[in-house]
């Protein structure tokens, strides 16, 4: 009951051993995931032109690796421009070396708009492959 108050009344929502151990406690939000279709509509990816490479990049990946794809799309808009940009970069040059592309279909394309290209191959029906052709 008294790790419970000191929870209370701490600003940092420490317990006792928390407090004695001198460690932070972090609050995680869940986020719920979102319908695929509201944060992929209306994008066309061209990624899905090549479904041989699509289903390279699914081999490729792994569960781990997509969720931390999904979350940054999820949670871009909690970012500062600058972080934003730099976050899309690493994980936009991550995939890239899990299944080569075709330049002329990358080159154009900024790295949050592959990251959302990335999710949407990983996260969606293979059916949808074809309807881009």
């Amino acid at each position: 009951m008294v790790g419970g108050i000191s929870c209370l009344l701490s600003n940092k929502a420490q317990r006792l051993g928390d407090l004695a151990a001198n460690t932070v406690v972090v609050y995680v939000p869940k986020i719920e995931q979102p319908e695929l279709d509201q944060l992929l509509q209306g994008k066309f990816n061209s990624l899905r032109r090549y479904p041989h490479l699509c289903s390279r990049l699914r081999q490729n990946v792994s569960l781990d690796e997509a969720e931390i794809a999904m979350q940054a799309m999820m949670r871009r808009d909690e970012f500062e421009p600058a972080e934003r940009i730099k976050l899309f970069e690493e994980i936009a040059q991550y995939f890239r070396t899990k299944a080569v592309f075709p330049e002329e279909d990358v080159e154009n394309v900024s790295d949050e708009q592959y990251v959302r290209n990335v999710v949407d191959i990983l996260f969606t029906s293979t059916k949808r492959e074809f309807s881009y052709n």
